[in-house]
């Protein structure tokens, strides 16, 4: 499987497990239009939507947010898992 095919599962599975980093891919998705915004971007915008979970102290929010971040370490192609462990990210 292609990592352009990857990436659509991938956001895909964070928008529905987190519904709040919905506005946060929504936001991007205005400012670049139908291009693709790529893995690291996309797990960038969900890791500052993660930092802006932290500061709301959503308990329910962060124990999905959690789960969200474990799945990404276990996510079927290495992509994905080397992208969520990237230090940058600080899933």
């Amino acid at each position: 499987m292609s990592l352009e095919e990857i990436e659509p599962q991938c956001v895909t599975y964070l928008l529905a497990h987190c519904p709040g980093f919905k506005p946060y891919s929504l936001r991007h998705q205005e400012w670049c239009g139908d291009e693709p915004a790529g893995l690291m971007i996309d797990l960038g915008l969900f890791g500052e939507y993660v930092a802006d979970a932290i500061e709301r102290n959503d308990s329910r929010e962060l124990q999905r947010i959690a789960e969200a971040a474990d799945r990404l370490v276990r996510w079927p192609d290495e992509h994905v898992q080397t992208a969520a462990i990237s230090p940058r990210l600080g899933l």
